[in-house]
């Protein structure tokens, strides 16, 4: 057996025995906030930190990144609340554990290791702070706008585990049986997309797509048709124009591949990009890196004096910024360039001690992503490819 095959089946082993062990920690959790007894509470405090701190090690051992950081924010919340004596967060913490058990399920599924999948590592106070952001009542919040899009004899669980491997984007989605009720809906309404299984009924799903791209042609509308086999004899005698944009395979890739097509749609044009760090040594990094790998227009700034005045002569698409910077007042500076500026500058954040209230701000501002500065040597271009920069040199 192979090195890496071994090491697969080791993590397949471990992600099974990971859910077992979150079902007993899950009771657990929920047993303090029904025990008064403080000697009970303990008791269940220090196995859940044992449990945790175990994860931990065999997390780290086996490449799954994410889960060992998880663990240690929840060892950081368990001993917080004991030397605090404060309000221990349960919502959090069970939070964090259906996190753990959503990567390991995403990772039985395609057997890659969770931090290489769609999300890298992509911080949990990002995606907690961002959960708790699109919850309150601001109308200044900049979320990603709603892709509308209508689903044809697609079963629900299927629906459930795209928009699980698919979770960055906001998809608002309407059901139809048949292809007769889904062509009276698109007549009336404003589908982006449409996802079709390929047996729909009074016509199959082909037939369905050509109807629609012979109908609506002008408006744009993608079409990801769902075979269970493949289908390119069947596509070769039919007129490109009128084919699906998309052909995915029912199988153990489907989920994967249905992300990096919605990916890909949704990039933003990143032509010129600005990197903001008042390290030299940093922004050395990100020149050596960007120099080799990207086609972008690139600038590298050490905030001094007016960087207002700076930012906007150089009129950046993107801004890849660390968040802590001595005299920078990094929510002045995002704010006064929303006011000011006359084109839509993109940020990214990348920092080392991500403070949730900071975060929150970030977000509210538009943030695309907020990640671990200490990662950037191995992860820069993951992170700037998740926000949609093109790379590849020609």
């Amino acid at each position: 057996m192979k090195d890496n095959d071994f090491l697969i089946e080791l993590q397949i082993g471990f992600c099974e025995n990971l859910e077992s062990r979150l079902g007993d920690i899950v009771d657990s959790i929920l047993k303090l906030e029904k025990d008064d007894s403080p000697e009970k509470k303990n008791q269940v405090l220090r196995y859940l930190i044992g449990e945790f701190h175990s994860i931990k090690g065999s997390a780290g051992a086996l490449q799954f990144k994410i889960i060992k950081t998880i663990c240690h924010k929840v060892e950081d919340i368990i001993i917080s609340h004991q030397e605090e004596s404060g309000n221990l967060k349960i919502d959090q913490l069970l939070k964090y554990c259906d996190a753990m058990s959503e990567y390991s399920q995403m990772f039985k599924i395609d057997k890659i290791v969770n931090d290489q999948l769609f999300l890298k590592i992509r911080n949990l106070t990002f995606d907690e702070v961002k959960a708790e952001a699109d919850g309150l009542n601001s109308g200044s919040i900049n979320i990603e706008p709603p892709i509308n899009i209508l689903a044809v004899g697609i079963p629900q669980s299927l629906i459930s585990n795209l928009k699980k491997f698919s979770s960055r984007y906001n998809f608002n989605f309407s059901f139809v049986n048949n292809s007769s009720d889904a062509l009276f809906r698109i007549s009336s309404e404003n589908f982006e997309i449409i996802i079709s299984s390929y047996f729909t009924e009074p016509i199959d799903g082909l037939s369905f797509c050509m109807a629609v791209k012979n109908q609506w042609k002008d408006r744009g509308i993608k079409f990801i048709l769902f075979p269970s086999q493949d289908i390119s004899n069947v596509c070769s005698l039919i007129d490109q124009k009128l084919l699906p944009d998309k052909i995915i395979i029912k199988d153990q890739r489907m989920y994967k591949e249905f992300f990096n097509y919605i990916h890909e749609l949704k990039k933003t044009k990143i032509e010129k990009i600005l990197f903001i760090d008042d390290e030299d040594s940093i922004l050395n990094i990100y020149k050596m890196i960007m120099e080799e790998n990207s086609n972008c227009e690139i600038d590298f700034y050490n905030p001094k004096g007016d960087y207002l005045s700076q930012v906007l002569s150089y009129s950046p698409d993107l801004i890849v910024s660390d968040i802590n910077m001595p005299g920078v007042n990094l929510l002045e500076l995002i704010a006064d360039l929303k006011l000011v500026s006359l084109k839509k500058i993109n940020y990214i954040f990348l920092t080392g001690d991500t403070e949730a209230e900071i975060c929150q701000h970030l977000i509210k501002l538009g943030a695309m992503g907020i990640y671990d500065k200490t990662t950037i040597l191995d992860n820069l271009l993951g992170y700037l490819t998740e926000c949609g920069v093109t790379l590849i040199k020609t």
